[in-house]
């Protein structure tokens, strides 16, 4: 019987524990935390609809009921008396509940509860008894029919639960619980007594149960968290729940890990700074569900002068003078539709959690566990943000030293959890396939816990997708001691790119849109001279003849940690240099065909425009005679790059222009392929190339004697190419006319034998113009025929000066 004064009692219930601990599962959990500090090894819970013949009033209506095979000491059977008061277990360090919540729980069930402990020698306190919140030493004045737990009908409990307590696991020892649930037939005879509200303990609507199965008990949710639980605990490794009549049917569910040694310890059995691995198995079997839970992970005793500090301070709370810096961080894998990624704290059992929506058909679970201080009801960790997962360690307003030294622990001890997050990622991956990986990872960078910790987290080591030429997986690595650089997704065929085989070697390589955990201060941008190597180490031929090798070539290069560097100047080299390559070994004939055109385009946009001089399409020549005066300019290795027309990218357009020196070097060579190959479209390259100029002169003027100009000679009635000295001898005698030839042409050709006429183009004409001696080419006209009338030209006979006397007459 309690040794307390009863309406107290029931106040300090309503005010401090039920008003800030929740209902249904958390109760479950509690009672579960309480047979895992007992040794259990099994645990068998569920709803029975009263014994009928009992005599207690209270065991007439239905109950939740427990049974597990924990040890049942004297000063547990002493202890229950205190519940209400306190709890002795923050002295126990191998306990899970030290916090004092434990049995208090149930009042949000029930008024009153009965217990039973199977028979020990000589035993000291009541092995059966009722806890009843309502009575004192003078008995329940409220309830006066609930009196004693008689023998009778402990009996009769034992009875009914008969099925359970005759399984193989309870043979040795066992505890049983029962829990009347609130009727309204529990309520006191009067409600209210000197201004304290009697009733029931909880009076709301909701807070009765009549004859319902409480729903938590069998829902899919508490079957989902039961199942995730049991990774977190030492000892336990069944859950079953049975319904009602226990001789004619099966338990509704089962769940049981499979895990051998690799389970959680008892803290009194690690080892400080030595990482003890979790992994196994959980199976939920039920007429309506089934989950294998897969787990892995681990946990440790953090070594830490941070916390020694912490802990030798004057005002560090006596009663926790035990606790250890223990943190453990679970990840979990079960086959769910629709799918998520369960993020959960817990202090030994969960306290919290979030969940978000993955496109898998597997959810995932990482729980972190973290000896913390927890609030008054053990509903959250003292000091956490649940908005960002984060830890304050600040002294906010109302804060006492107490308080403020527990969150110091609290924020020192998540840093050191944070830390340890990817060594058991590292271990979880291996039962994983790199889809599920990426998911699980992608999932990862959008909750708050990576938001905001990923400099904790990834502090000492990141988690890596890495590419090379023998594999390509995820994989730990520690922080800044390798460097990191990105790939497209596009695969390389390593033979072609040989400087990217060597680096793979050396550096850790990425793929791009991997959702790798790092460091917020990591880079994965290339530096310009590993770009260059890269560039400078490729066979054109190999590169640009191959539509695998030349796509992986312009991802790479487009990439956004790759173009940031791409306009450095010796990376502009290197890739000129190796397009020049491509155009003068391949020639455009190749590199225009259907699938390769594109990506050449794609590569010759990343040049820079200043460093790209375009050479016009000439729609009359065939690609074989362009191709062929285009290697010609090639091999003059001008520092810039030749463009032909086709290649250009539309939205950036070449802008170099030829230096003079430059131009004089395109026009001697052009001149000496004019020697043999006298196309139209060399001429226009050579108009193309003076047309830039303002300034003609400079370049002209060293080529005065090489035959770059196409020009008609009227006389013979053919076209040769003339030299920049004869056009200007021409000019010079007023004999250099643009346009077409007219009949005062033939009439002047006629009557002056001695004069040779040239006709220009008129592109042609206004390159020279530009010239002042050459200033002034125009067309034949009647002036025209004046002034070379006005020199005094020896004429021919008179009957060959007829037509041009004719012409001048019409002009008059």
């Amino acid at each position: 019987m309690a040794e307390h004064h009863p309406l107290g009692d029931i106040e300090y219930l309503r005010e401090n524990l039920l008003k800030n601990y929740k209902s249904g599962f958390p109760v479950l959990k509690e009672l579960v935390q309480n047979a895992e500090d007992a040794g259990s090894t099994h645990f068998d819970f569920g709803w029975i609809e009263g014994i009928s013949n009992a005599k207690h009033p209270l065991l007439r209506t239905p109950a939740l009921f427990i049974v597990d095979d924990g040890t049942f000491t004297n000063e547990n059977a002493r202890s229950i008396r205190y519940i209400i008061g306190g709890s002795n277990k923050p002295k126990e360090q191998d306990a899970i509940g030290k916090f004092g919540l434990g049995l208090k729980s149930v009042f949000h069930l029930c008024e009153a509860f009965f217990y039973i402990g199977s028979e020990i020698q000589n035993p000291q306190s009541k092995r059966a008894d009722i806890f009843n919140p309502w009575a004192d030493r003078d008995g329940d004045l409220y309830h006066p029919e609930w009196g004693e737990f008689d023998p009778e009908d402990c009996n009769k409990v034992k009875e009914t639960l008969r099925k359970i307590i005759e399984q193989p696991e309870y043979q040795s020892q066992w505890f049983i619980l029962w829990i009347p649930l609130r009727q309204i037939s529990h309520q006191t005879h009067k409600p209210e007594e000197e201004g304290i509200q009697l009733g029931c303990i909880k009076n709301g609507k909701a807070d009765f149960f009549n004859k319902e199965i409480p729903s938590f008990l069998s829902e899919e949710a508490t079957k989902l968290e039961f199942t995730l639980l049991l990774p977190l605990l030492h000892s336990l490794k069944t859950i079953r729940y049975w319904q009602n009549d226990l001789d004619c049917g099966q338990e509704k569910y089962l769940i049981a890990i499979k895990s051998e040694k690799r389970r959680h310890a008892a803290l009194s059995k690690l080892n400080p700074s030595e990482p003890h691995a979790l992994k196994g198995k959980v199976n939920l079997t039920s007429t309506s569900s089934c989950i294998d839970f897969e787990f892995s992970g681990q946990e440790i005793i953090h070594e830490n002068p941070s916390f020694t500090n912490i802990l030798n301070r004057d005002n560090f709370p006596t009663k926790f003078k035990n606790i250890k810096p223990h943190t453990a961080i679970i990840f979990g894998r079960w086959g769910s539709q629709p799918a998520n990624l369960m993020i959960r704290t817990a202090v030994f059992l969960p306290i919290g959690s979030s969940l978000s929506d993955i496109p898998s058909q597997n959810s995932f679970c990482l729980t972190l566990h973290g000896y913390f201080f927890v609030d008054f009801a053990r509903t959250g960790i003292l000091g956490w943000n649940n908005e960002r997962h984060i830890i304050a360690s600040q002294r906010f307003e109302g804060d006492d030293d107490d308080t403020f030294l527990k969150k110091e622990w609290n924020f020192t001890l998540y840093k050191s959890l944070l830390g340890n997050i990817l060594d058991a990622l590292e271990n979880f991956s291996q039962d994983l396939n790199n889809d599920e990986l990426d998911i699980f990872c992608k999932a990862l960078h959008t909750v708050p816990l990576f938001r905001e910790n990923s400099q904790e987290i990834c502090e000492k080591k990141q988690w890596i997708y890495r590419i090379n030429p023998q594999e390509e997986r995820w994989q730990l690595i520690s922080s800044g001691q390798v460097h990191l650089r990105i790939l497209p997704k596009i695969r390389p065929n390593w033979a072609f790119f040989p400087r990217l085989e060597k680096l793979a070697e050396q550096y850790c390589l990425t793929v791009e849109g991997k959702p790798n955990l790092l460091a917020g201060k990591n880079t994965l941008t290339w530096k310009s001279d590993e770009i260059c190597a890269i560039i400078n180490s490729l066979e054109p031929s190999k590169i640009f003849s191959n539509i695998d090798n030349l796509s992986f070539l312009q991802a790479f290069l487009s990439q956004k940690e790759t173009k940031v560097i791409l306009n450095d100047e010796k990376v502009q080299v290197s890739l000129r240099e190796l397009l020049h390559k491509a155009f003068a070994k391949l020639g455009i004939a190749e590199l225009q065909k259907d699938k390769i055109l594109p990506f050449v385009k794609k590569l010759v946009e990343l040049l820079s425009p200043k460093n790209r001089y375009a050479i016009a399409k000439f729609d009359a020549n065939e690609p074989t005679a362009v191709h062929n005066v285009l290697n010609e300019l090639y091999a003059l290795n001008l520092d810039l790059l030749l463009i032909y027309e086709i290649f250009e990218p539309a939205s950036q357009p070449s802008q170099a222009i030829l230096k003079p020196e430059q131009a004089v070097k395109v026009l001697t060579c052009l001149s000496n392929i004019l020697k043999e190959d006298r196309s139209i479209y060399i001429c226009n390259l050579i108009k193309q190339v003076l047309s830039k100029f303002d300034f003609p002169l400079i370049i002209i003027d060293k080529l005065a004697e090489k035959s770059l100009f196409p020009g008609y000679k009227y006389r013979e009635k053919k076209t040769y190419l003339w030299s920049y000295a004869k056009l200007c001898e021409s000019r010079s005698k007023n004999l250099l006319f643009t346009g077409k030839y007219n009949t005062i042409a033939a009439a002047l050709n006629e009557a002056i034998p001695d004069y040779d006429f040239i006709f220009i183009e008129e592109d042609l004409a206004s390159i020279l113009n530009k010239i002042p001696s050459m200033k002034g080419i125009s067309s034949l006209t009647l002036d025209s025929c004046k002034n070379l009338l006005d020199k005094k030209p020896n004429l021919a006979d008179s009957y060959k000066r007829i037509n041009l006397l004719k012409e001048l007459i019409r002009y008059v």
